[in-house]
């Protein structure tokens, strides 16, 4: 079970706040503190387009694979297997779940949400058949730029490749794929949390 929407919380579940980006500016050299940031740098979009968070903050700081992180009790940080297990699911072929880039034709799109209110044009494949309704947050840059907002929908896993970088998923206005990509930790990324398994009843 999948969060339908962006993240939009600015406390973690124990009521820790977590760190208020705005006017963070360069944080090129940083990739411990926890920030989070409104989309496109406007706390207007935070109710529909949630919030961006930086890797330590997604993760309050974990480095587990699965932790709860800022998602709310319940539920966690999706792992890149999770993601992938979605993935196969949705018909991606087996042999190009370990891919980097972008893969999966079609698969984007049955994440995407339909239409051009949140997405700009073209949107390709965008036709939400799994109820995902994947909307483009963009991110932030460390530079303190925030870019793809309406073009891009970014998202962290909870796998870390390295010391500095960590596994995301990208969809994009112009492709129906999608991508499995390794940025720094100190972007600003969405977060989707999904339900812990041992939660979730048996369907009968």
């Amino acid at each position: 079970w999948w969060m339908a929407e962006n993240l939009r919380s600015s406390r973690y579940a124990d009521n820790t706040e977590l760190v208020d980006g705005i006017g963070a500016g360069d944080i090129n050299s940083d990739f411990t503190t926890k920030y989070h940031f409104p989309a496109n740098n406007s706390s207007i979009n935070v109710p529909t387009y949630g919030y961006l968070y930086t890797w330590a903050a997604a993760m309050n700081s974990s480095t587990e694979s699965g932790t709860q992180g800022a998602c709310p009790v319940g539920w966690h940080i999706p792992s890149d297997l999770d993601f992938k297990e979605l993935e196969l699911e949705l018909g991606m072929a087996a042999n190009a779940l370990d891919s980097s880039g972008f893969r999966g034709p079609g698969i984007g799109g049955k994440l995407k949400e339909v239409g051009f209110f949140s997405w700009l044009e073209p949107n390709l494949g965008g036709n939400n058949s799994d109820g995902f309704r994947a909307i483009p947050a963009g991110y932030r840059n460390p530079d303190g730029t925030y870019m793809g907002f309406g073009t891009a929908f970014n998202i962290w896993t909870s796998d870390a490749i390295s010391a500095n970088q960590a596994w995301s998923r990208v969809l994009s206005n112009e492709s129906h794929k999608i991508g499995r990509l390794g940025p720094e930790k100190n972007l600003g990324l969405a977060v989707r949390c999904i339900k812990d398994k041992d939660l979730i009843a048996p369907q009968v």
